[in-house]
């Protein structure tokens, strides 16, 4: 399938699962503390997709969507083979795990009435294997580490990027800065790691990282983006990790192609100690 033609469906798909549920009626109020999500709602006898209000763990099982806004997730929340997750305004305590999701959307959902997007917060991990199609992170802050090993991922992998004059949004590839019926999918693009961002031994499409912070140590190594060999984009496009302020070391190495600016306004990485990640 067309990217750009995925890209939507995914935003689309999202914004409508939440029109569906929130004008029905909303999850039983009475939440056990593990959620499967979606849950069966017995009062309009349907799967709900949007889970609101508190949860230990949350399971995303395999080949189901689940959205989550203004929720509080006080430990994990995994999302399994084929599973379809968003998040926004929202917080999960520990970790937020995929093993082989289909799309995940952090801080870019919004639903009618004006709630959201929002920041989402994760207090300790963000931890990405398997294979996968979109998976986009805007507006969100990562207590611990933010760990990518062994991922295949057919299109996208952004975290962050702010720019609306670079490639991946004049190119039509956005997910967090760009907008859907007057609506933003991202009030603040940028990601916060407050230790290590690792992106190792993996495929994308696409890699965007731009315009994060990140509090000790940034490694994109071993990595290969697959968009030029496709068309989509021009000869060594497709590893943009630009505009990125890291603390201490930038380490990027094996990627290919090599990293590249992204588009005008991309700028170097900024590192305290060591940076070699420059395009």
């Amino acid at each position: 399938m067309n990217y750009r033609i995925m890209r939507r469906l995914v935003l689309v798909g999202l914004a409508g699962l939440a029109m569906a549920v929130m004008a029905g009626p909303a999850m039983a109020t009475k939440l056990p503390l593990n959620v499967t999500c979606p849950e069966f709602n017995s009062e309009d006898k349907t799967d709900s997709t949007v889970f609101q209000g508190k949860a230990k763990n949350l399971l995303v099982p395999a080949g189901h969507s689940c959205v989550i806004w203004g929720a509080d997730v006080t430990k994990n929340v995994t999302v399994e083979s084929g599973g379809f997750f968003g998040a926004s305004n929202s917080t999960i305590g520990r970790d937020l795990i995929s093993h082989s999701a289909l799309v995940i959307d952090s801080g870019v959902y919004y639903t009618p009435g004006g709630k959201g997007p929002g920041p989402v917060t994760v207090g300790r991990d963000v931890i990405l294997t398997g294979s996968s199609d979109n998976l986009d992170f805007c507006d969100t802050t990562v207590i611990r580490d933010f760990s990518v090993n062994g991922l295949h991922n057919a299109f996208e992998l952004q975290i962050g990027d702010s720019s609306k004059r670079d490639l991946d949004y004049t190119g039509n590839f956005y997910s967090c800065q760009g907008e859907s019926e007057g609506a933003p999918f991202s009030l603040s693009p940028p990601v916060t790691v407050n230790r290590d961002l690792i992106i190792t031994n993996s495929t994308f499409g696409l890699l965007d990282v731009a315009n994060d912070s990140i509090g000790r140590n940034l490694t994109v190594a071993n990595d290969v983006a697959t968009y030029e060999k496709e068309g989509y984009l021009s000869a060594g496009q497709g590893m943009w990790v630009n505009n990125d302020s890291i603390g201490r070391t930038a380490n990027c190495f094996g990627d290919t192609p090599a990293l590249a600016s992204a588009g005008p306004d991309a700028q170097q990485n900024t590192a305290g100690k060591a940076n070699n990640c420059k395009f």
